[in-house]
């Protein structure tokens, strides 16, 4: 006999807690941290530490909207990574590795 059981259709959808995606929300955090280590001792925290976080935040749902998920994480690596990618320490003899996927 075969048994069954009752799953839930909304597997495939991303989690989103107050327009902002998990990875975001670490990021977040992991911001407001730092700079309540360097800033969380003076008299304007609020203006140091939160108000950038804040703002941050604003940005991420501002800019992203609209935009695929894990939007920021791809965008960094994309610019992080170098000029052109090769398997290759060193361009065979006769090859040239012209391959230039940012325009300047």
């Amino acid at each position: 006999m075969l048994t069954t059981t009752k799953v839930n259709r909304s597997l495939d959808q991303k989690t989103v807690i107050f327009f902002l995606e998990v990875i975001d929300l670490f990021t977040l955090v992991a911001f407001c941290s730092i700079l309540n280590l360097i800033f969380g001792q003076m008299g304007h925290k609020f203006l140091l530490v939160y108000f950038p976080t804040l703002i941050l935040g604003a940005i991420f749902i501002i800019g992203k909207r609209g935009k695929p998920e894990r939007f920021l994480f791809h965008f960094l690596r994309f610019h992080i990574q170098p000029i052109f990618l090769s398997c290759f320490k060193e361009a065979p003899l006769g090859f040239s590795l012209i391959t230039n996927h940012k325009t300047q």
